[in-house]
Protein backbone atom coordinates (compact mmCIF):
# COMPACT_ATOMS: atom_id res chain seq x y z
CA UNK A 1 0.00 0.00 0.00
CA UNK A 2 1.06 3.43 -0.86
CA UNK A 3 2.06 5.74 1.97
CA UNK A 4 -0.96 7.54 3.64
CA UNK A 5 -0.56 10.82 2.43
CA UNK A 6 0.76 10.17 -1.39
CA UNK A 7 -2.34 9.09 -2.26
CA UNK A 8 -4.90 11.92 -0.35
CA UNK A 9 -3.29 14.72 -2.82
CA UNK A 10 -5.43 12.95 -5.61
CA UNK A 11 -8.51 13.43 -3.38
CA UNK A 12 -7.33 16.49 -1.49
CA UNK A 13 -10.58 18.12 -2.24
CA UNK A 14 -13.03 15.19 -0.81
CA UNK A 15 -10.63 14.97 1.90
CA UNK A 16 -11.07 18.71 3.15
CA UNK A 17 -15.06 18.02 2.38
CA UNK A 18 -14.59 15.04 5.14
CA UNK A 19 -12.58 17.03 7.29
CA UNK A 20 -14.87 20.06 7.16
CA UNK A 21 -17.82 17.84 8.07
CA UNK A 22 -16.20 15.68 11.15
CA UNK A 23 -14.85 19.28 12.16
CA UNK A 24 -18.46 20.71 11.92
CA UNK A 25 -19.54 17.96 14.59
CA UNK A 26 -17.60 19.41 16.74
CA UNK A 27 -15.45 15.62 15.79
CA UNK A 28 -12.07 17.35 14.21
CA UNK A 29 -10.19 17.37 17.73
CA UNK A 30 -9.79 13.77 17.46
CA UNK A 31 -7.13 13.57 14.33
CA UNK A 32 -4.87 15.25 16.54
CA UNK A 33 -4.07 12.02 17.70
CA UNK A 34 -3.36 10.79 14.67
CA UNK A 35 -1.46 14.09 13.73
CA UNK A 36 -3.53 14.25 10.35
CA UNK A 37 -4.39 17.64 10.78
CA UNK A 38 -0.93 18.82 10.92
CA UNK A 39 0.36 16.65 8.10
CA UNK A 40 -2.56 17.93 5.80
CA UNK A 41 -1.85 21.26 6.55
CA UNK A 42 -6.01 21.33 7.63
CA UNK A 43 -4.88 22.26 11.78
CA UNK A 44 -7.92 25.23 11.15
CA UNK A 45 -10.57 22.40 11.40
CA UNK A 46 -8.82 21.19 14.68
CA UNK A 47 -11.62 22.43 16.90
CA UNK A 48 -13.43 20.78 20.13
CA UNK A 49 -16.70 20.16 20.69
CA UNK A 50 -18.27 23.55 21.41
CA UNK A 51 -21.39 23.88 24.30
CA UNK A 52 -23.59 22.82 21.93
CA UNK A 53 -22.48 19.62 21.14
CA UNK A 54 -21.61 18.90 24.72
CA UNK A 55 -25.32 18.50 24.80
CA UNK A 56 -24.65 15.76 22.18
CA UNK A 57 -23.64 12.43 22.71
CA UNK A 58 -20.50 11.48 20.68
CA UNK A 59 -21.80 8.38 19.28
CA UNK A 60 -24.56 10.78 17.70
CA UNK A 61 -22.78 12.96 16.24
CA UNK A 62 -20.40 10.07 14.53
CA UNK A 63 -23.66 9.13 13.13
CA UNK A 64 -24.47 12.65 12.11
CA UNK A 65 -20.73 12.43 10.17
CA UNK A 66 -21.13 9.21 8.68
CA UNK A 67 -24.83 10.16 7.03
CA UNK A 68 -23.24 13.55 5.44
CA UNK A 69 -20.36 11.89 3.98
CA UNK A 70 -22.45 9.83 1.76
CA UNK A 71 -22.80 6.02 0.44
CA UNK A 72 -19.61 4.68 0.96
CA UNK A 73 -19.42 6.14 4.74
CA UNK A 74 -23.02 4.81 5.51
CA UNK A 75 -22.30 1.20 4.36
CA UNK A 76 -19.69 1.00 6.63
CA UNK A 77 -21.30 2.32 9.66
CA UNK A 78 -23.74 -0.37 8.69
CA UNK A 79 -21.15 -3.17 8.92
CA UNK A 80 -19.52 -1.43 12.11
CA UNK A 81 -23.00 -1.70 13.99
CA UNK A 82 -22.60 -5.28 13.98
CA UNK A 83 -19.48 -5.14 15.25
CA UNK A 84 -19.38 -5.55 19.32
CA UNK A 85 -15.57 -6.74 19.23
CA UNK A 86 -14.76 -3.42 18.16
CA UNK A 87 -17.11 -0.50 19.39
CA UNK A 88 -18.56 -0.32 22.70
CA UNK A 89 -22.70 -1.15 22.62
CA UNK A 90 -23.93 2.74 22.93
CA UNK A 91 -21.89 3.24 19.73
CA UNK A 92 -23.51 0.02 18.23
CA UNK A 93 -26.66 1.13 19.18
CA UNK A 94 -26.90 4.70 17.55
CA UNK A 95 -25.37 2.91 14.09
CA UNK A 96 -28.18 0.65 13.67
CA UNK A 97 -30.06 4.21 13.16
CA UNK A 98 -28.37 4.62 9.95
CA UNK A 99 -30.43 5.37 7.02
CA UNK A 100 -29.57 5.10 3.18
CA UNK A 101 -32.65 6.93 1.81
CA UNK A 102 -31.76 9.96 -0.22
CA UNK A 103 -33.77 11.78 -2.57
CA UNK A 104 -34.40 10.43 -5.94
CA UNK A 105 -32.35 12.51 -9.15
CA UNK A 106 -34.22 13.33 -12.43
CA UNK A 107 -35.47 10.32 -14.18
CA UNK A 108 -33.41 11.88 -18.02
CA UNK A 109 -30.77 10.79 -15.85
CA UNK A 110 -31.64 7.32 -15.22
CA UNK A 111 -33.28 7.21 -18.93
CA UNK A 112 -29.30 8.19 -20.11
CA UNK A 113 -28.02 5.04 -18.19
CA UNK A 114 -30.42 2.37 -19.13
CA UNK A 115 -29.68 3.25 -22.60
CA UNK A 116 -25.87 3.41 -22.22
CA UNK A 117 -26.07 -0.15 -20.61
CA UNK A 118 -28.46 -1.69 -23.19
CA UNK A 119 -26.84 0.04 -26.03
CA UNK A 120 -30.41 0.85 -27.99
CA UNK A 121 -33.55 3.60 -27.04
CA UNK A 122 -35.76 2.60 -24.29
CA UNK A 123 -38.70 1.85 -26.40
CA UNK A 124 -37.02 -0.99 -27.95
CA UNK A 125 -37.01 -3.22 -24.91
CA UNK A 126 -39.78 -1.54 -22.72
CA UNK A 127 -43.54 -0.45 -23.97
CA UNK A 128 -43.60 1.23 -20.52
CA UNK A 129 -41.62 3.09 -17.43
CA UNK A 130 -43.33 4.83 -14.55
CA UNK A 131 -40.80 7.94 -14.33
CA UNK A 132 -41.76 7.65 -10.25
CA UNK A 133 -39.50 5.91 -8.13
CA UNK A 134 -40.49 2.67 -6.45
CA UNK A 135 -37.80 3.31 -4.05
CA UNK A 136 -34.48 5.95 -4.53
CA UNK A 137 -31.19 4.96 -1.98
CA UNK A 138 -27.91 6.24 -2.48
CA UNK A 139 -26.06 4.55 -5.13
CA UNK A 140 -29.22 3.59 -7.24
CA UNK A 141 -33.10 4.01 -7.51
CA UNK A 142 -36.13 1.31 -9.16
CA UNK A 143 -38.61 2.02 -11.26
CA UNK A 144 -41.82 0.35 -12.71
CA UNK A 145 -41.57 -1.00 -15.90
CA UNK A 146 -42.73 -3.08 -19.08
CA UNK A 147 -41.30 -5.45 -21.30
CA UNK A 148 -43.05 -5.33 -25.12
CA UNK A 149 -44.64 -8.37 -24.54
CA UNK A 150 -45.87 -7.38 -21.52
CA UNK A 151 -44.86 -9.03 -18.38
CA UNK A 152 -44.14 -6.66 -15.64
CA UNK A 153 -40.79 -5.67 -14.01
CA UNK A 154 -38.76 -3.65 -11.88
CA UNK A 155 -35.60 -1.66 -13.57
CA UNK A 156 -32.79 -0.83 -10.55
CA UNK A 157 -30.22 1.61 -11.67
CA UNK A 158 -27.45 2.69 -10.60
CA UNK A 159 -27.12 6.39 -10.36
CA UNK A 160 -24.42 8.39 -12.62
CA UNK A 161 -21.29 9.28 -11.37
CA UNK A 162 -21.85 6.90 -8.01
CA UNK A 163 -18.99 4.64 -9.01
CA UNK A 164 -16.75 7.11 -8.72
CA UNK A 165 -17.15 8.91 -5.24
CA UNK A 166 -17.14 5.78 -3.68
CA UNK A 167 -14.12 4.92 -5.36
CA UNK A 168 -12.21 7.76 -3.66
CA UNK A 169 -13.79 7.46 -0.44
CA UNK A 170 -13.11 3.88 -0.58
CA UNK A 171 -9.46 5.05 -0.99
CA UNK A 172 -9.32 7.27 1.62
CA UNK A 173 -10.76 4.83 4.09
CA UNK A 174 -8.30 2.53 3.53
CA UNK A 175 -5.78 5.62 4.19
CA UNK A 176 -7.38 6.24 7.17
CA UNK A 177 -7.70 2.10 8.47
CA UNK A 178 -4.10 2.02 7.19
CA UNK A 179 -3.02 4.81 9.83
CA UNK A 180 -5.39 3.74 12.38
CA UNK A 181 -3.33 0.14 12.33
CA UNK A 182 0.07 1.63 12.50
CA UNK A 183 -0.30 4.35 15.93
CA UNK A 184 -2.75 2.16 17.94
CA UNK A 185 -3.03 -1.16 19.19
CA UNK A 186 -6.37 -2.13 18.77
CA UNK A 187 -6.12 -1.48 15.19
CA UNK A 188 -3.21 -3.41 14.98
CA UNK A 189 -5.27 -6.15 17.01
CA UNK A 190 -8.08 -6.40 14.82
CA UNK A 191 -5.91 -5.85 11.23
CA UNK A 192 -7.91 -3.01 10.94
CA UNK A 193 -6.47 -3.15 6.80
CA UNK A 194 -7.66 -6.75 6.33
CA UNK A 195 -11.34 -5.39 7.64
CA UNK A 196 -11.48 -2.78 4.93
CA UNK A 197 -10.10 -4.71 2.22
CA UNK A 198 -12.74 -6.74 3.10
CA UNK A 199 -15.54 -3.99 3.40
CA UNK A 200 -14.16 -2.94 0.17
CA UNK A 201 -14.68 -6.13 -1.79
CA UNK A 202 -18.35 -6.25 -0.60
CA UNK A 203 -19.49 -2.52 -1.63
CA UNK A 204 -17.87 -3.01 -5.13
CA UNK A 205 -19.44 -6.16 -5.59
CA UNK A 206 -22.86 -4.16 -4.58
CA UNK A 207 -21.66 -1.26 -7.20
CA UNK A 208 -21.49 -4.40 -9.97
CA UNK A 209 -25.35 -5.92 -10.43
CA UNK A 210 -23.68 -8.30 -12.25
CA UNK A 211 -23.06 -9.91 -8.73
CA UNK A 212 -26.58 -9.39 -7.46
CA UNK A 213 -28.17 -11.20 -10.47
CA UNK A 214 -26.13 -14.28 -9.26
CA UNK A 215 -27.28 -13.85 -5.45
CA UNK A 216 -30.72 -13.63 -6.96
CA UNK A 217 -30.29 -16.46 -9.32
CA UNK A 218 -28.87 -18.45 -6.60
CA UNK A 219 -31.00 -18.05 -3.64
CA UNK A 220 -33.93 -18.76 -5.96
CA UNK A 221 -32.39 -21.89 -6.69
CA UNK A 222 -32.09 -23.08 -2.92
CA UNK A 223 -35.67 -22.46 -2.73
CA UNK A 224 -36.89 -23.95 -6.10
CA UNK A 225 -39.56 -26.23 -5.22
CA UNK A 226 -40.98 -24.49 -1.77
CA UNK A 227 -43.95 -22.49 -2.95
CA UNK A 228 -44.15 -20.35 0.18
CA UNK A 229 -40.99 -18.44 -1.34
CA UNK A 230 -40.58 -16.37 -3.68
CA UNK A 231 -37.32 -15.46 -5.46
CA UNK A 232 -37.99 -12.59 -8.60
CA UNK A 233 -36.44 -14.18 -12.15
CA UNK A 234 -33.82 -12.00 -13.47
CA UNK A 235 -33.90 -11.19 -17.08
CA UNK A 236 -30.09 -11.55 -17.87
CA UNK A 237 -30.58 -10.36 -20.92
CA UNK A 238 -31.56 -6.73 -19.93
CA UNK A 239 -29.15 -6.45 -17.16
CA UNK A 240 -25.69 -5.06 -16.86
CA UNK A 241 -22.97 -3.38 -14.28
CA UNK A 242 -25.45 -0.89 -13.70
CA UNK A 243 -28.75 -1.75 -14.74
CA UNK A 244 -30.57 -4.89 -13.28
CA UNK A 245 -34.31 -6.17 -14.86
CA UNK A 246 -35.81 -8.15 -12.75
CA UNK A 247 -39.74 -10.13 -12.82
CA UNK A 248 -42.46 -7.76 -10.73
CA UNK A 249 -43.80 -9.36 -7.94
CA UNK A 250 -47.24 -8.48 -6.46
CA UNK A 251 -47.35 -8.02 -3.08
CA UNK A 252 -47.53 -5.66 0.62
CA UNK A 253 -44.43 -4.91 1.41
CA UNK A 254 -44.00 -5.57 5.36
CA UNK A 255 -43.13 -2.23 6.74
CA UNK A 256 -46.09 -1.48 4.64
CA UNK A 257 -48.43 -3.97 6.69
CA UNK A 258 -47.04 -2.22 9.99
CA UNK A 259 -49.24 0.35 10.00
CA UNK A 260 -52.60 -1.17 8.61
CA UNK A 261 -55.14 -2.22 10.81
CA UNK A 262 -55.74 -5.12 8.72
CA UNK A 263 -53.26 -6.70 6.36
CA UNK A 264 -54.00 -8.85 4.00
CA UNK A 265 -52.01 -11.79 5.45
CA UNK A 266 -51.84 -13.80 8.21
CA UNK A 267 -49.05 -12.39 10.79
CA UNK A 268 -48.62 -15.51 12.31
CA UNK A 269 -48.19 -17.54 9.09
CA UNK A 270 -45.77 -15.12 7.82
CA UNK A 271 -43.34 -15.07 10.79
CA UNK A 272 -43.23 -18.80 11.24
CA UNK A 273 -42.65 -19.06 7.33
CA UNK A 274 -39.89 -16.08 7.42
CA UNK A 275 -38.22 -17.48 10.31
CA UNK A 276 -38.48 -20.87 8.84
CA UNK A 277 -36.81 -19.55 5.32
CA UNK A 278 -34.14 -17.58 6.67
CA UNK A 279 -32.78 -20.54 9.50
CA UNK A 280 -32.78 -22.46 5.99
CA UNK A 281 -30.28 -20.04 4.18
CA UNK A 282 -28.20 -19.43 7.54
CA UNK A 283 -28.00 -22.99 8.77
CA UNK A 284 -28.43 -25.54 5.93
CA UNK A 285 -27.49 -23.30 2.91
CA UNK A 286 -24.65 -21.06 3.83
CA UNK A 287 -26.05 -18.33 1.63
CA UNK A 288 -28.15 -15.75 3.32
CA UNK A 289 -29.77 -12.46 2.54
CA UNK A 290 -27.70 -9.86 5.01
CA UNK A 291 -29.81 -7.17 3.91
CA UNK A 292 -33.20 -7.93 5.84
CA UNK A 293 -34.91 -5.11 6.79
CA UNK A 294 -39.20 -4.57 6.28
CA UNK A 295 -39.04 -2.91 2.86
CA UNK A 296 -36.97 -5.96 1.59
CA UNK A 297 -39.43 -8.32 2.22
CA UNK A 298 -43.16 -8.91 0.97
CA UNK A 299 -45.93 -10.64 0.85
CA UNK A 300 -47.96 -11.70 -1.57
CA UNK A 301 -50.94 -14.39 -2.64
CA UNK A 302 -51.61 -17.74 -0.34
CA UNK A 303 -49.02 -15.38 2.26
CA UNK A 304 -45.88 -15.99 0.08
CA UNK A 305 -42.93 -14.63 1.19
CA UNK A 306 -41.17 -12.60 -1.64
CA UNK A 307 -37.31 -11.86 -0.88
CA UNK A 308 -35.60 -8.37 -2.85
CA UNK A 309 -32.39 -6.29 -2.78
CA UNK A 310 -29.79 -9.09 -2.96
CA UNK A 311 -26.78 -6.77 -2.85
CA UNK A 312 -25.43 -7.87 0.34
CA UNK A 313 -25.46 -11.31 0.83
CA UNK A 314 -23.49 -13.41 3.63
CA UNK A 315 -22.09 -16.68 2.84
CA UNK A 316 -20.88 -19.56 5.33
CA UNK A 317 -18.80 -22.75 4.82
CA UNK A 318 -19.93 -26.18 6.36
CA UNK A 319 -17.58 -25.67 9.65
CA UNK A 320 -18.75 -22.47 10.12
CA UNK A 321 -22.60 -23.72 9.44
CA UNK A 322 -22.47 -26.85 11.89
CA UNK A 323 -20.59 -24.72 15.02
CA UNK A 324 -22.90 -21.47 14.56
CA UNK A 325 -25.87 -24.41 14.77
CA UNK A 326 -24.31 -25.68 18.13
CA UNK A 327 -23.98 -22.35 19.23
CA UNK A 328 -27.64 -21.53 18.74
CA UNK A 329 -28.51 -24.97 20.28
CA UNK A 330 -26.29 -23.79 23.45
CA UNK A 331 -27.58 -20.05 24.09
CA UNK A 332 -31.44 -22.24 23.96
CA UNK A 333 -30.12 -24.73 26.36
CA UNK A 334 -28.03 -22.16 28.99
CA UNK A 335 -24.49 -24.41 28.22
CA UNK A 336 -21.54 -22.11 28.90
CA UNK A 337 -19.22 -24.90 28.23
CA UNK A 338 -20.57 -25.49 24.56
CA UNK A 339 -20.85 -21.82 24.19
CA UNK A 340 -16.90 -21.59 24.84
CA UNK A 341 -16.72 -24.75 22.92
CA UNK A 342 -18.75 -23.16 19.87
CA UNK A 343 -16.62 -19.74 19.87
CA UNK A 344 -13.40 -21.51 20.08
CA UNK A 345 -14.25 -23.65 16.77
CA UNK A 346 -15.05 -20.21 15.25
CA UNK A 347 -11.57 -18.85 16.22
CA UNK A 348 -13.08 -16.35 18.40
CA UNK A 349 -11.38 -16.43 21.39
CA UNK A 350 -7.61 -15.52 21.90
CA UNK A 351 -5.31 -18.04 22.77
CA UNK A 352 -3.99 -15.78 25.94
CA UNK A 353 -7.48 -14.59 26.91
CA UNK A 354 -8.50 -15.87 30.60
CA UNK A 355 -11.00 -18.29 29.73
CA UNK A 356 -12.19 -19.11 33.96
CA UNK A 357 -12.96 -15.42 34.10
CA UNK A 358 -15.09 -15.37 30.57
CA UNK A 359 -17.05 -18.37 31.54
CA UNK A 360 -17.73 -16.72 34.82
CA UNK A 361 -18.75 -13.15 33.19
CA UNK A 362 -21.09 -15.77 30.77
CA UNK A 363 -22.42 -17.74 33.78
CA UNK A 364 -23.39 -14.07 35.34
CA UNK A 365 -25.15 -12.96 32.26
CA UNK A 366 -26.95 -16.87 30.87
CA UNK A 367 -27.97 -16.84 35.20
CA UNK A 368 -30.35 -14.23 34.73
CA UNK A 369 -32.46 -16.58 31.70
CA UNK A 370 -31.73 -19.54 33.70
CA UNK A 371 -35.17 -19.40 35.23
CA UNK A 372 -37.01 -17.79 32.53
CA UNK A 373 -39.44 -19.44 29.80
CA UNK A 374 -38.33 -19.27 26.61
CA UNK A 375 -40.99 -17.05 25.05
CA UNK A 376 -39.51 -14.02 27.77
CA UNK A 377 -36.16 -13.99 26.12
CA UNK A 378 -35.11 -11.14 23.73
CA UNK A 379 -32.60 -12.98 21.15
CA UNK A 380 -31.61 -8.96 21.06
CA UNK A 381 -30.90 -7.99 24.51
CA UNK A 382 -29.36 -11.93 25.31
CA UNK A 383 -26.88 -11.56 22.25
CA UNK A 384 -26.46 -7.81 23.19
CA UNK A 385 -25.16 -8.77 26.88
CA UNK A 386 -23.01 -11.85 25.30
CA UNK A 387 -21.58 -9.51 22.37
CA UNK A 388 -20.82 -6.96 24.94
CA UNK A 389 -17.77 -9.45 25.93
CA UNK A 390 -16.18 -9.74 23.27
CA UNK A 391 -15.17 -5.42 23.72
CA UNK A 392 -13.89 -6.46 26.86
CA UNK A 393 -12.09 -9.54 26.39
CA UNK A 394 -10.65 -8.44 22.87
CA UNK A 395 -12.38 -11.42 20.81
CA UNK A 396 -12.27 -11.75 17.62
CA UNK A 397 -15.50 -12.21 15.35
CA UNK A 398 -15.28 -12.58 11.82
CA UNK A 399 -17.47 -10.93 9.50
CA UNK A 400 -19.83 -13.55 7.98
CA UNK A 401 -20.80 -14.58 11.85
CA UNK A 402 -21.43 -10.84 12.95
CA UNK A 403 -23.66 -10.49 9.45
CA UNK A 404 -25.54 -13.31 11.08
CA UNK A 405 -26.20 -12.14 13.98
CA UNK A 406 -27.02 -8.85 12.58
CA UNK A 407 -29.76 -10.94 9.91
CA UNK A 408 -31.41 -12.72 13.18
CA UNK A 409 -31.56 -9.87 15.31
CA UNK A 410 -33.37 -8.16 12.35
CA UNK A 411 -35.52 -11.14 11.81
CA UNK A 412 -36.79 -11.01 15.48
CA UNK A 413 -37.63 -7.43 15.07
CA UNK A 414 -39.73 -8.10 12.54
CA UNK A 415 -41.42 -11.49 13.77
CA UNK A 416 -42.08 -9.16 17.22
CA UNK A 417 -43.77 -6.23 15.00
CA UNK A 418 -45.57 -8.78 13.16
CA UNK A 419 -47.32 -10.42 16.83
CA UNK A 420 -45.34 -9.17 20.11
CA UNK A 421 -47.26 -12.38 21.21
CA UNK A 422 -44.99 -14.63 18.65
CA UNK A 423 -42.04 -15.80 20.58
CA UNK A 424 -38.64 -15.88 18.39
CA UNK A 425 -36.68 -17.87 20.53
CA UNK A 426 -39.74 -20.48 20.49
CA UNK A 427 -40.38 -20.60 16.51
CA UNK A 428 -36.54 -20.93 16.23
CA UNK A 429 -35.59 -23.29 18.57
CA UNK A 430 -37.54 -26.61 15.98
CA UNK A 431 -36.47 -25.37 13.20
CA UNK A 432 -32.66 -24.99 14.30
CA UNK A 433 -33.25 -28.79 16.00
CA UNK A 434 -34.48 -30.52 13.19
CA UNK A 435 -31.83 -29.00 10.94
CA UNK A 436 -29.40 -30.40 13.25
CA UNK A 437 -31.40 -34.08 12.78
CA UNK A 438 -30.87 -33.60 9.78
CA UNK A 439 -27.00 -33.25 9.94
CA UNK A 440 -27.02 -36.23 11.93
CA UNK A 441 -28.76 -38.42 9.81
CA UNK A 442 -26.96 -41.95 8.78
CA UNK A 443 -26.77 -40.49 5.17
CA UNK A 444 -25.54 -37.24 6.13
CA UNK A 445 -23.01 -38.85 8.70
CA UNK A 446 -21.78 -41.62 6.20
CA UNK A 447 -21.35 -38.33 3.33
CA UNK A 448 -19.04 -37.15 6.06
CA UNK A 449 -17.33 -40.03 6.98
CA UNK A 450 -15.93 -40.76 3.42
CA UNK A 451 -15.16 -37.12 3.18
CA UNK A 452 -12.68 -37.70 6.84
CA UNK A 453 -11.60 -40.96 4.77
CA UNK A 454 -10.79 -39.95 1.50
CA UNK A 455 -8.95 -36.71 3.18
CA UNK A 456 -7.48 -39.08 5.58
CA UNK A 457 -6.63 -41.53 2.40
CA UNK A 458 -4.68 -38.59 0.59
CA UNK A 459 -2.65 -37.36 3.02
CA UNK A 460 -1.62 -41.29 3.78
CA UNK A 461 -0.44 -41.49 0.50
CA UNK A 462 1.35 -38.23 0.62
CA UNK A 463 2.85 -38.44 3.57
CA UNK A 464 6.35 -40.80 2.30
CA UNK A 465 7.18 -38.50 -0.17
CA UNK A 466 6.80 -35.32 2.12
CA UNK A 467 9.10 -37.46 4.91
CA UNK A 468 11.62 -38.04 2.24
CA UNK A 469 11.95 -34.26 1.35
CA UNK A 470 12.49 -33.57 4.96
CA UNK A 471 15.04 -35.71 4.93
CA UNK A 472 16.65 -34.96 2.07
CA UNK A 473 16.89 -31.31 3.32
CA UNK A 474 18.07 -32.52 6.22
CA UNK A 475 20.80 -34.46 4.57
CA UNK A 476 21.65 -31.07 2.78
CA UNK A 477 22.01 -29.19 5.38
CA UNK A 478 19.11 -26.81 4.41
CA UNK A 479 16.93 -27.72 7.24
CA UNK A 480 16.08 -24.84 9.08
CA UNK A 481 14.34 -24.32 12.16
CA UNK A 482 12.89 -20.54 12.58
CA UNK A 483 11.89 -19.45 15.87
CA UNK A 484 11.04 -15.85 16.42
CA UNK A 485 9.52 -14.19 19.87
CA UNK A 486 6.94 -12.35 19.05
CA UNK A 487 7.66 -9.69 22.44
CA UNK A 488 11.45 -9.67 21.64
CA UNK A 489 11.17 -6.07 20.21
CA UNK A 490 9.65 -4.84 23.14
CA UNK A 491 12.20 -6.74 25.40
CA UNK A 492 15.19 -5.18 23.59
CA UNK A 493 13.59 -1.54 24.13
CA UNK A 494 13.13 -1.86 27.93
CA UNK A 495 16.59 -3.26 28.14
CA UNK A 496 17.90 -0.37 26.47
CA UNK A 497 15.65 2.49 28.32
CA UNK A 498 17.12 0.55 31.56
CA UNK A 499 20.60 0.92 30.37
CA UNK A 500 20.22 4.30 29.48
CA UNK A 501 18.59 5.87 32.77
CA UNK A 502 22.11 3.67 33.86
CA UNK A 503 24.33 5.71 31.95
CA UNK A 504 22.07 8.87 32.96
CA UNK A 505 22.53 8.31 36.34
CA UNK A 506 26.07 7.31 36.54
CA UNK A 507 26.98 10.41 34.19
CA UNK A 508 25.19 12.39 37.02
CA UNK A 509 26.68 10.48 40.26
CA UNK A 510 29.94 11.41 38.34
CA UNK A 511 29.33 15.43 38.17
CA UNK A 512 27.95 14.87 41.47
CA UNK A 513 31.78 13.65 43.16
CA UNK A 514 33.70 15.87 40.38
CA UNK A 515 32.04 18.76 41.49
CA UNK A 516 32.65 17.91 45.63
CA UNK A 517 36.09 16.84 44.73
CA UNK A 518 36.71 20.58 43.27
CA UNK A 519 34.78 22.13 46.16
CA UNK A 520 37.29 21.04 48.59
CA UNK A 521 40.24 21.86 46.03
CA UNK A 522 40.15 25.24 45.79
CA UNK A 523 37.76 28.55 46.18
CA UNK A 524 38.59 30.32 43.01
CA UNK A 525 36.71 31.07 40.23
CA UNK A 526 36.19 30.13 37.06
CA UNK A 527 35.56 31.60 33.95
CA UNK A 528 34.04 35.53 33.79
CA UNK A 529 33.40 34.53 37.66
CA UNK A 530 31.35 31.40 37.34
CA UNK A 531 31.89 28.91 40.29
CA UNK A 532 32.53 25.63 38.80
CA UNK A 533 31.47 23.68 41.80
CA UNK A 534 28.33 25.37 42.57
CA UNK A 535 28.03 25.24 38.65
CA UNK A 536 28.37 21.08 38.30
CA UNK A 537 25.80 20.89 41.61
CA UNK A 538 23.13 22.86 39.38
CA UNK A 539 23.95 20.94 36.31
CA UNK A 540 23.64 17.53 38.19
CA UNK A 541 20.17 18.46 39.93
CA UNK A 542 18.78 19.53 36.87
CA UNK A 543 19.80 16.20 34.78
CA UNK A 544 18.62 14.65 38.37
CA UNK A 545 15.35 15.86 38.21
CA UNK A 546 14.69 15.27 34.69
CA UNK A 547 15.62 11.86 35.08
CA UNK A 548 13.41 11.20 37.73
CA UNK A 549 10.49 13.07 35.68
CA UNK A 550 11.00 10.61 32.81
CA UNK A 551 10.44 7.86 35.10
CA UNK A 552 7.52 9.36 36.56
CA UNK A 553 5.71 9.80 33.36
CA UNK A 554 6.40 6.71 32.17
CA UNK A 555 4.35 5.25 34.83
CA UNK A 556 7.39 2.83 36.38
CA UNK A 557 8.72 4.09 39.54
Amino acid sequence: MRPFFLKRYKHLKRFKEILQIISKEGLGYTFDHLGITKRSGQARHRKKPGKNHDLIPAASRIRAVLEQLGPAFIKLGQILSTRADLLPPSYLKELELLQDRVPPIDFKKIKKVIEEELNKPLDQVFSKINSVPLASASIGQVHKANLLNGEQVIIKVQKPGIANIIETDLEIIADLAQLLEEKTERGKFYKLRRFTEEFTKTLREELDYTFEAENAERLWKNFQGDNTISIPKVYREYSSQRVLVQEYKEGIKISEGFIREKPAFTKEKVAARLVQAICQQILSDGFFHADLHPGNIAVGEKDTIIFMDFGMMGRLDDQTKESLTNLLLDLMNKDIDGIILSLSEINCIPSDVNKSKLRRDLYSILDKYYHKQLFSIKLKVLLGEILSLAYTYQLIFPEELMLTTRTLILLESIVERLNPEISFIELMRPVTENLLSEKISPSRLWKTLSKQLSTLYRLTLRFPKRLELLLQKAEEGNFRLILEHSDFSKLIYRFTTVGNRLAFSLIVSSIIVGSSLIAQKTESVFLWRFHLAEMGFMIAVLMGLWLLVSIIRSGRI
